[in-house]
């Protein structure tokens, strides 16, 4: 999972008419080329990465679309992210530093238990990318502008191995759930 925290408030939700083109980002599952890389490694995702992210972040200067394409590109390939994917089978996931992009940024494996899953969540002054690395996950989206007590559901998606997610809070709130008998790991 890679956060990008922004730095100002947003000054109002986003139209409607931006909506469907940030909906359509939502989740991929085919690798897109990218002339950046010269490797697909997870090295090289960490450091095209943080060419991508500027200084200071806001609304306006994440770059999505290139983040969930550098996203898309990488390959989940074991060997280079398992001495990050330390897991402690008393939590329902466990969340490990992998790095920390110019200052507002964190990048974490995060490995999910077996039929475990979040608390319904929200992701605010953020921008949250997700790609997943072993496994599938279960994302529950729900309205954002429902309350705690009565809760909608906007829709279920399941997520598979190297399929790429972004949220926000303005797109929604969300609980994540591996739904199968052995871990799943995110990035």
């Amino acid at each position: 999972m890679l956060q990008v925290i922004r730095r100002a408030p947003l000054p109002r939700p986003l139209s409607k008419s931006f909506r469907p083109r940030l909906h359509g980002l939502r989740h991929y599952s085919k690798p897109v080329s990218h002339s950046l890389f010269k490797e697909n490694s997870l090295k090289n995702l960490i450091q095209d990465l943080s060419s991508s992210i500027q200084e200071t972040s806001t609304e306006n200067n994440v770059k999505i679309r290139e983040v969930m394409n550098l996203l898309r590109y990488y390959q989940s390939k074991e060997e280079q992210w398992t001495k990050y994917a330390l897991r402690d089978k008393d939590n329902n996931y466990t969340r490990n530093l992998v790095t920390n992009i110019k200052t507002h940024s964190n990048l974490l494996v995060l490995v999910w238990e077996p039929g475990k899953q979040s608390n319904i969540h929200g992701h605010p002054n953020t921008h949250c990318f997700m790609k997943i690395l072993k496994g599938q996950l279960q994302e529950k989206l729900f309205d954002p502008t429902s309350s705690e007590s009565d809760r909608v559901l906007k829709r279920t998606t399941t997520l598979p191995t190297n399929s790429v997610a972004y949220i926000t809070d303005e797109l929604g709130l969300h609980q994540m759930k591996n739904p199968a008998a052995d871990i799943a790991v995110s990035l």
